[in-house]
């Protein structure tokens, strides 16, 4: 389990590193105009105006809040990094909207897990420790996964974080369902 999670550590290190390479390109750079494109695209999903405004606001503050200790440093970092400083906090801000989805999902995922395995223990039913294995691999890297989505601006698409979410649901219940009797 301990390179399963260094492999997903370093690939979530090497995915960062890329982002902070684009983000940092000159201002007139296309991937700028990506950026602020895909702002708008984010907040254009939102339905509700007042939060769309809200949304956009908050994330201009923060990404400028961000900034200015950048700028102390590298001013010319901090300029280049306002259009991947406030896409990255909308996709945050949208990442937290889904987390209720997701603990709902996980508690399901743990509870039918738990459920599976009392009836496989009252049954004399077979505990496969390889599934339960794979269940904690696909929880652990599906929640990597999630963590990049709602983090990174060059991740996939937002409706994806539903899909990460059902990802590590089902993760916990392979996992939780799985193990052995006797703990």
């Amino acid at each position: 389990m301990r390179t399963l999670v260094g492999m997903v550590l370093l690939l979530l290190v090497a995915l960062m590193l890329v982002t902070a390479y684009l983000g940092l390109q000159a201002p007139e750079a296309p991937v700028h105009a990506r950026f602020a494109r895909e702002v708008d695209q984010l907040l254009a999903a939102v339905p509700d105006l007042e939060r769309q405004r809200e949304l956009r606001s908050r994330a201009g503050t923060l990404a400028t809040a961000v900034s200015i200790p950048l700028s102390f440093h590298a001013p010319r970092l901090a300029v280049q990094a306002q259009p991947l400083l406030v896409l990255s906090v909308v996709r945050a801000s949208l990442a937290v909207a889904v987390l209720p989805v997701l603990g709902t999902l996980v508690a399901i995922g743990v509870l039918l897990g738990l459920l599976r395995r009392r009836l496989l223990i009252e049954s004399l039913g077979f505990h496969s420790l390889t599934f339960s294995y794979l269940g904690k691999a696909l929880a652990a890297s599906s929640a990597a996964a999630y963590a990049f989505t709602g983090l990174s601006p060059l991740a996939p698409p937002p409706w994806m974080l539903y899909v990460f979410a059902a990802a590590i649901s089902l993760g916990a219940a392979l996992w939780f369902g799985n193990l052995p009797p006797k703990l």
